[in-house]
This record gives C-alpha cells, structure tokens and sequence, in this order.
C-alpha cells in the first residue's frame, strides 16, 4: 500500500489508479504495452510540446494531437507511470485513465497518412459495435460496374488483425483475406479501408494493385467481390471468413445504427413514399469501441478509446470534407457540466476542425432516466444522508459509484460505505484524503477512494466506490449482493449538495449475459440529471429520444433539469449553470407504443429487427444533420436545428428532428 499512499498523495489524483494499483489490475486485464491515459494541457500549443516531450517510441506512445485540442491519449508502461504521473501533477495537468487497461500488441507505427488517400466524399463516422460492411444498405451497385461498398474504412480497437486474417487462408476454398492491418498511429486493433492509395482498382473486378513483387491486397472491395454469384453477394460467407466476429450473429448494434443513419433506402420512410436523393458521394468510416476484453464484456469508461476513434475518423477526410460523427456510447458517472476532459477536448476538436470544413458530432443523451443509477439531496446539519446502493447476485464485473459534492464546504465532507447485514462502524468515515476499505475476513471487498481533488471534473469533488464482483473472480474475493449502506455527513456549516451515479454496467449487446447492473433504492433516487456523461459539451448535438404516433418524450431517455413538468417544458432553457438542462434535439426511436422500437437492418440481407433507445434517435438526428451538410457543404458553423414541436400535452418543445411517422 505505500505506492499507494504515494499516489493518493498527489495534489489531483485519479481515484481509478488508485483502484487498479490497489487490486493489482485484478478488475481488468493489463496489457504489457501499457495504460491508456487522457491527458490535458493548458492549450492546444502546450500540448503538442508536453506530447512531444514525453513521447518515447517503443515506450510512451502518444498518436497525434487533434488540432485546437488541448486533450490527447497517451500509452504509458506501468513501470514509468508513478514518476510521470507526478511530474504531469506538479505541472498542474490533469490526466485520467481509460479503461480497460488493454490492447492487444505491441506494435506502433507513427501516425502518417502520408501516401494514403482520404475519402473522395462526404465522410459519415460511426462510433458503435458490428458493422456489417457487405450489406446491401451500404453497397454502391451501378450497372455493368462491379460491387462496391460505401465502407470507407473500419477500425476494429479490441483486434488482432494477425488473427483476423487466419479464417479465409484456413478455409480451403482459396480465399484471400482482407487487408487488415495495425492502423497508422495507434498501437491497437485492427484496420481494413477500401483503399489506401489511387487507384483503388487498376482492373473492374481485380485485386488493387500492389507494389512490385508484393501479394495483391485484397482490400473491403476487393474482399466483397470475391463472394458475389450470380449478381448477389453471399453475405454469411463473407462475414464468416472476413475474421471480423462482431457481425457473427443476426444482429448488430452498430449495423442497425448506420442503417437508420445513412442506409439507402432510409428505413424510415413509409412504404410508397418515393425514396430520398442518394447524395454524389458518401463514405461511411466505422470504428468499433474494444467492448470485450479476456471474454469478459466491458461497457463504460472508454475515454481515451472515443478520442482516438475521432482522431482516426478526421483522419480518413480532407481538411474541407463534411464530417458527421454518430456516437451511440456513453455511461452514467461523471461531472455533469461539460468540464471532463474529454468533452473538453471533442468541442475543441469540432471548432477547429470547422474552421476549413463542417463538423459535427452527434451524441446520444443515453437511457438512464429509468435506471435508479442517480441519487441526490442536500446535505447539511448533523445527520448523514443515507443513499441505499443494491448490488445482484452473481455480478461478476466490478461497480463503480462516483459521489460528487459541491458547496462551499465540500472539504469537511465524509463518506461512509457500509456492507449488508452489518452496522455502521464510527471509525468507518472517510475524509478528505482518504482511502477507506472494506473487509470480509481477510480479504478486501470494496474500497472508498477520496482523493483531495480529481482530474475528471473542474468544479466540486469526487469520491469514488468501487466494489468486487459478487462472484469470485481468481484470488479475489466476492462482495456481498444486497442492501448496502451509502452515508455522506456534513462537518462543515454551509449546505452541500451530494450526486452520485453508478457507473453504466450492462451487458454488452446482444449478449445474453443477463442483468449486472447494481441500482439505488429510496426516495433520493432521481430521473433528473440523467444525460450521457460525454454529452454535456457545447459544441456536441445531444439527442434525446421520443415516440413516433404520440410525439411523446420516453420515459428513459436521458434528461437534464426536469422543470416543473413531468417533462422539460419549453420555459427550461437549453443550459443550467453551464451544464445541458436538457437535450438538444429529440428525434423518434420508437414506432408507436405497440411497436416499440425502429424497423432497420440486421446482419444479411433484407431481414429487419427493432431496437429502441437514444442511440436509435441519435442515428436518426445524424441523417438529418448529414442531408443538411450535404445540401450546404461549404458551411461550416453550427448545422440548422430542426424546428420545435410539442407533444400532446404541449411540453418537451425542444427542437424536434422530422417525425415520420406522425400524424
């Protein structure tokens, strides 16, 4: 524990360092090549020479730094991080850990697309899970040309591509891979693109040429083709073979996305409505957040894995290409007000980036309103607030719970965390500085880190629970599931307001893997303060979701400051005190109340399936921001938002993406 304690001795300190150094990275793998950390200087010209000063190749990775951001991800070794993590501290920069701590190779090549060829169109970027990149919603097919697809390019973060290429060599059909390789810059996952240098095809129908005395690569044209009989593509074949496994099953998450987003014919029009204008060009760039690690399904926290995927995305355009990113990802815990580091860095990578092209990046506000995951009251006076926080039986990831405290007299705050089945223990406060643990025999099962200040937000402070899986896993001993007891008591004689949220944790879709997801209980438990914790940015469009026939706002779609409705009126404005009272836009993501959910793609074919949730809206928002740039490709400030509407009981009158299945 002294390193520790050395840690936790630090001016801002990430409370999940101190848990991983604590656990010894029991909670999620540790990859040999290093941490994945956030990092934020005080300018964007600072932060190209801090990245230059502690890069290191072969050592300390840092890809290039997004122009007019101030944030970058770095991959630092275990062994180095205490001494560099210190002096970033004495610098006065925050920094903050990605999770998980992994990535699969060594391997790094410098960040140059020098020689490679950007996408010839307008660029739609998707940040997701499970492309399916032979489906017809995404093909371009001309007369008496040959098959091609509107993928431009897809970065796999959580894969090998040494692996990926093995299912078509072993097959014995005589099949060519395609051309995955370690993208330029990134020391992780998994790359394939359409093309990398011009001319993609020197012949219709034949492998892109290559340089001499080199194989003929087989690239996602290339590949496509080699599965195409009789004019129909053979699609469970090719995904089979292609070593990609996230398009394995009927249905994926990011496929349905991109369908309701930029899939020709839009899958929300009604039938024998005449089909929208397909735009000159349209490049779609997929990059899939590393969702499983070890067999063990991962869902928040992927910061440092977001930036990068936007730092790629910008990479495959030119300077003056309309880009629209979709991010349908996000968590639960957080600050809430727009100040963590990587919500920074997104609003500063979308100014500058507009500064030679339009930019957009569209969020969805989450489905959290419902989840009993956020608690908050006023603390003051002598008695303790008491938060009841319930784990399940059987979880076998860890929880995280980030307290959040502002006031005055946050410095004279205390938590106290206490087991089910057990009285509270008086010497179990944990003040300011602290680090507390919690005990069954010998063996730690959950902790309270309560660091002086943390990197993950600019105002207030943070004291993070983390808890063990109530399973055991390896050495680690399980935590017991039930009624366990949250406490924050005021020392101090100003009011505190006390927020909590319990970090996003269900399976990862369309696993099977059942319930994770540890809840609150009593009468503090609130749906206000809901949205995406990525979503609070200024620059960012969020993207609530509601029903197509009623026009009514859903009951989980993440929300702000409720108003004095049972939903956000239109006297609330767009911000409160900096951070979004509200989303931005609404767009539908369900039919009807007998229909819920949207109709779009599955895996093969023509085969539809429903899904529900502000992802879907966000998708649904994207298609609309993506025709309005289309239809003005030289404006680069803010896109126009949709108009406003009502619901049916005159509330929620937010700006409203066109509802097409309304009355």
């Amino acid at each position: 524990m002294a390193h520790v304690s050395a840690i936790m001795a630090l001016g801002k300190v990430d409370p999940y360092y101190v848990w991983a150094e604590a656990t010894d990275y029991a909670g999620m793998p540790l990859a040999a090549n290093g941490l994945p950390v956030l990092i934020e200087a005080s300018s964007h010209t600072e932060a190209r020479k801090l990245a230059r000063a502690i890069s290191n190749p072969g050592t300390i990775e840092v890809p290039s730094v997004l122009a007019g951001c101030s944030g970058f991800t770095a991959r630092i070794p275990r062994a180095v991080a205490p001494a560099l993590f210190a002096k970033l501290d004495a610098a006065g920069v925050r920094w903050e850990l990605g999770l998980p701590f992994a990535s699969p190779g060594p391997e790094f090549l410098p960040r140059s697309y020098s020689g490679e060829a950007p996408a010839p169109g307008q660029v739609v970027g998707f940040i997701d899970y499970g492309c399916a990149f032979a489906h017809r919603q995404f093909r371009v097919e001309a007369p008496g040309q040959p098959i091609g697809s509107r993928v431009f390019a897809l970065w796999d973060q959580g894969g090998n591509w040494k692996e990926y290429v093995k299912p078509a060599a072993q097959s014995g059909l005589g099949l060519q891979p395609p051309s995955w390789r370690l993208p330029r810059g990134f020391s992780y996952g998994a790359e394939v693109r359409r093309y990398l240098r011009l001319p993609p095809v020197a012949v219709p129908g034949q492998p892109a040429a290559s340089a001499k005395g080199k194989p003929a690569e087989y690239f996602i044209d290339e590949y496509i083709r080699q599965f195409v009989h009789d004019g129909v593509v053979d699609e469970p074949a090719c995904y089979r073979y292609s070593g990609y496994p996230a398009i394995d099953g009927p249905i994926a998450h990011g496929t349905h996305v991109m369908d309701v987003a930029t899939g020709r014919p839009d899958p929300l029009l009604h039938p024998g409505c005449p089909p929208e204008a397909a735009p000159a060009t349209q490049d779609i760039v997929f990059v899939q957040l590393p969702r499983h690690f070890s067999g063990m399904p991962v869902s928040g926290l992927l910061r440092t894995y977001v930036l990068d995927a936007v730092n790629y995305i910008f990479g495959c355009a030119k300077p003056d290409q309309p880009v629209t990113i979709n991010l349908s990802y996000g968590g639960y815990v957080g600050p809430h007000d727009g100040s963590s580091i990587l919500e920074k860095a997104l609003d500063a990578a979308i100014e500058a980036r507009r500064r030679s092209g339009p930019t957009d990046i569209v969020i969805a506000a989450g489905n959290g309103a419902t989840s009993s995951t956020h608690v908050e009251a006023a603390v003051e006076g002598s008695d303790a607030v008491q938060f009841t926080w319930s784990n399940i039986p059987g979880n076998p990831t860890d929880q995280f719970t980030e307290i959040w405290l502002t006031g005055a007299d946050v410095s004279q705050c205390e938590v106290r965390f206490t087991a089910p089945g057990e009285q509270p223990q008086p010497g179990a406060w944990v003040a300011v500085g602290g680090l507390g643990e919690l005990k069954r025999g010998d063996d730690v099962v959950a902790r309270v880190i309560a660091p002086a200040a943390v990197p993950q937000g600019e105002q207030g402070r943070m004291v993070l629970v983390a808890v063990n899986p109530t399973v055991p896993r390896g050495a680690r001993a399980a935590a017991p599931y039930g009624r366990w007891t949250l406490e924050v008591r005021n020392c101090g004689t100003q009011a505190v307001q006390a927020s909590a949220w319990i970090e996003r944790d269900d399976p990862v879709f369309p696993t099977a893997a059942g319930p994770r997801q540890a809840r609150f209980e009593g009468p503090h438990v609130a749906s206000a303060n809901t949205l995406n914790s990525l979503g609070h940015g200024t620059s960012t469009i969020l993207v609530g979701g509601y029903v197509g026939m009623s026009g009514r706002q859903l009951d989980y779609s993440g929300r702000g400051y409720l108003g004095k409705g049972p939903n956000a009126p239109c006297s609330v404005p767009a911000r409160i005190n900096g951070a979004r009272a509200r989303p931005d836009w609404l767009a539908v993501c369900e039919e009807n109340p007998a229909l819920p959910g949207i109709a779009a793609a599955g895996v093969f074919g023509t085969e539809r399936y429903r899904l529900p949730g502000t992802s879907i809206a966000s998708a649904a928002a994207t298609r609309y921001v993506v025709n309005q740039r289309a239809a003005n490709p030289t404006a680069t400030g803010p896109v126009t938002a949709p108009p406003q509407r009502g619901d049916v009981a005159g509330e929620d009158c937010m700006e409203r993406v066109p509802n097409p299945f309304g009355p």
